[in-house]
């Protein structure tokens, strides 16, 4: 399971085999299923679409989808910033189904994403992306969120860190704010994001990063993003990335 963080930079559009493994990131994605009912994975729990349907997934929700040559879906992947949106909306809740089932309704949803091929007009990209989600948090009711089920776990903790990476965070720090015993919290963590806390907490920085480095000195971008020196910053980005900070600018100038 990892993070995509690279989802969070960008737009998706893709029609035909669409499949992956586990993973998760802060945008919204959606698939139509066009041909052949699809499996999926999500949170754990086993979720199948049949044609005509469309699913959402929400923000941090871990999922997994398999390779079936026969199948055929459209997935689109919302800019991130209507995951602020969709958070706002569904405060304290979360959508009792994943699922739009009325195919009137998912064709209707359809027919508007397939407008998202090769537009370049943003006005219009905005009126879609925000029909489709206002159509779909309307169609979906909403239902309280168990809170003695420990899937909400990521949720909760790394929604927490992408709004506060910058600060001097520390997993002692992270576990008092929780009400976490700092070992039971470090088990959780791992169970869950499948890497320690340090070693997430630095790819989030990085990955953050890399929109910073042409508007900002190095140092500057180190400093903003909650590295206490420069060394640090070079070491993690290199880890992270392949390449160090300056490589990086300039094999992205030349793409």
């Amino acid at each position: 399971m990892f993070y995509q963080h690279y989802q969070d930079q960008s737009e998706y559009f893709r029609t035909g085999r669409c499949y992956c493994r586990d993973h998760f990131h802060r945008a919204i994605e959606l698939m139509y299923c066009i041909k052949t009912e699809k499996p999926f994975l999500i949170d754990g729990k086993n979720v199948l679409l049949d044609e005509g349907e469309l699913i959402i997934i929400p923000p941090l929700n871990v999922h997994s989808t398999p390779r079936i040559e026969t199948q055929k879906s459209l997935c689109v992947i919302l800019p991130v910033s209507y995951s602020d949106i969709f958070d706002q909306y569904t405060k304290g809740k979360r959508l009792e189904s994943l699922v739009v089932s009325d195919k009137t309704v998912a064709k209707d949803l359809y027919e508007h994403l397939l407008q998202l091929k090769d537009c370049d007009d943003a006005l219009l990209k905005q009126g879609i992306y925000t029909y489709v989600l206002a159509k779909i948090l309307k169609n979906i009711k909403l239902a309280d969120i168990d809170k003695s089920n420990d899937t909400r776990f990521s949720m909760q903790i790394l929604t927490y860190i992408e709004q506060h990476y910058a600060e001097k965070l520390t997993q002692e720090s992270l576990a008092a704010a929780f009400g976490y015993n700092r070992n039971y919290f470090s088990s959780l963590f791992k169970k869950h994001v499948h890497t320690n806390f340090s070693s997430y907490l630095n790819i989030v920085r990085i990955n953050k990063s890399i929109a910073l480095l042409d508007k900002y000195p190095i140092a500057e971008v180190a400093e903003k993003i909650g590295f206490s020196n420069v060394q640090s910053f070079y070491q993690n980005f290199k880890k992270v990335t392949g390449k160090n900070p300056r490589e990086y600018i300039k094999s992205s100038k030349t793409r």
